[in-house]
This record gives structure tokens, C-alpha cells and sequence, in this order.
């Protein structure tokens, strides 16, 4: 019985041996959370990244498309235009007015790229207006 005690006792101290062991562990692990995070923040910039840039392609695309089919055009000629299928358009747009919203605001960004120099240049509202019209 005696012997039995001891043994359970030693298993016991072996265990607190582990824990300091799986302490380590754990130490470890968190670093490597820490360090996977640093690499899954530049992966979630990269895919970020990506996603805008396939967002603006769209944008173009759609601009082309409008262009080519007037103002009533279908996502299946949009989708077309880019060179995609409407699953992929709607993986980057939750819809149609989303697609527009985003197309109104590269118009917007193309208008005013060409109007912020005709107005900097000063002279008179009758010049502004002239260079505006121009640009």
C-alpha cells in the first residue's frame, strides 16, 4: 500500500513537471500566435489590396459597358465586359446600385481631377467658369 502511495505520489510530482513543460509550451505557442498574426496581417493586406483592385477593374469595366449598352445595361453585359461571371461582380458588390455607387464615385474622383486645376488657377468667376467648361 505504501509503495502504491509513493507511486501515485510521484506520478503527481511528474505531473507538475508537465505543467511547467506545457508553461513552455504555451509561451511558445502564443509567440507563434503573435508571429502568424504579423504574417496574417500582411496576407489580410495583400487580399485587401487585391479585392480594391479588382473592385476598380469592375468600375472600369462597367464605365465600358455603359458606354456600349447605354444606361440600361444588364450585369450579364457588365459581367461580360470584365471578363467574369455575375458570381464573381456580386463577390465584390452586394448589388447593381453598390456596382453604381462605386462607379458615381470614380466619376466623381475623373471630374474633379479635371476641375481642381481650372479652378486653382484664380481670375475672375467668368474665367472659372470658361477653363471649368473646357476642362
Amino acid at each position: 500500500m505504501l509503495s502504491m502511495a509513493r507511486s501515485v505520489k510521484g506520478s503527481g510530482s511528474h505531473r507538475r513537471g508537465d505543467r511547467g513543460d506545457e508553461h513552455r509550451i504555451d509561451e511558445h505557442r502564443i509567440e507563434e500566435r503573435r508571429e502568424g498574426a504579423r504574417h496574417g496581417d500582411a496576407r489580410r493586406e495583400r487580399w485587401r489590396a487585391h479585392r480594391e483592385a479588382r473592385r476598380e477593374e469592375f468600375v472600369e469595366a462597367t464605365i465600358r459597358a455603359v458606354s456600349r449598352h447605354g444606361p440600361d445595361v444588364g450585369m450579364d453585359e457588365i459581367a461580360a465586359e470584365a471578363g467574369v461571371t455575375k458570381p464573381v461582380l456580386y463577390r465584390h458588390f452586394t448589388d447593381k446600385a453598390d456596382l453604381y455607387l462605386a462607379v458615381g464615385r470614380r466619376a466623381t474622383e475623373l471630374l474633379m481631377a479635371r476641375l481642381t486645376p481650372a479652378l486653382n488657377e484664380g481670375g475672375t468667376p467668368h474665367q472659372w467658369i470658361h477653363r471649368s467648361v473646357d476642362a
